[in-house]
């Protein structure tokens, strides 16, 4: 049998590759975790978006890409169908109070954000989502889909929003949902 002996060199390389690879793993933990905490940051400060945020995004995407915001959805059903409407004086009563929710004595925003979801909780087509946009566009000279989401999709980082306890963006990603899973409402005759 021969004797295997280590000389002084190949102790020194051998510890310089464990060294190695011990360093190596320790700078993938660190950089990991500091990426991480950065990611965490740029996102509490409003510089990267949310998993909320995204969510938010998805569901205005989807809004966006159908008609049933339009004024007009409703007022063009397919051949040998109806809309399902509201009365006007329903309409024109959720139109006001959700238009109404805005203002200086609501909350910290400005915006009853529950009273808007309350509202939209009343409109069970897209069809009377439309004759919504419809009545509301034709008083206040403004889209019911940006009014929505230029009062609840706050462009303030989440930190200040989760100090104020500000839960709009997760309302507007509920409203949007809510919405986009409606019944179309038309029915034929």
């Amino acid at each position: 049998m021969k004797n295997f002996s280590i000389n002084d060199k190949q102790a020194k390389t051998g510890l310089y590759i464990i060294l190695g690879l011990a360093l190596i793993v320790i700078a993938y933990t660190i950089s990991r975790d500091f990426a991480e905490a950065i990611d965490t940051t740029l996102e509490n400060v409003g510089l990267k978006p949310t998993e909320t945020d995204k969510k938010v995004r998805l569901e205005k995407a989807k809004a966006q890409a159908t008609d049933y915001f339009s004024p007009t959805y409703y007022q063009q059903p397919p051949a040998g169908m109806k809309a399902r409407v509201k009365f006007p004086q329903i309409i024109d009563g959720i139109r006001d109070n959700i238009y109404n929710s805005v203002g200086i004595f609501k909350d910290i925003s400005g915006v009853d954000y529950k009273a808007i979801q309350g509202e939209l909780e009343k409109i069970k087509y897209k069809t009377e989502l439309s004759q919504l946009a419809y009545y509301f566009n034709a008083k206040y000279k403004q889209s019911l889909y940006a009014f929505l989401t230029e009062k609840l999709n706050p462009f303030a980082p989440d930190i200040i929003l989760k100090a104020f306890n500000d839960n709009r963006k997760e309302t507007l990603q509920t409203i949007l949902t809510r919405l986009n899973n409606l019944p179309t409402g038309f029915y034929t005759t």
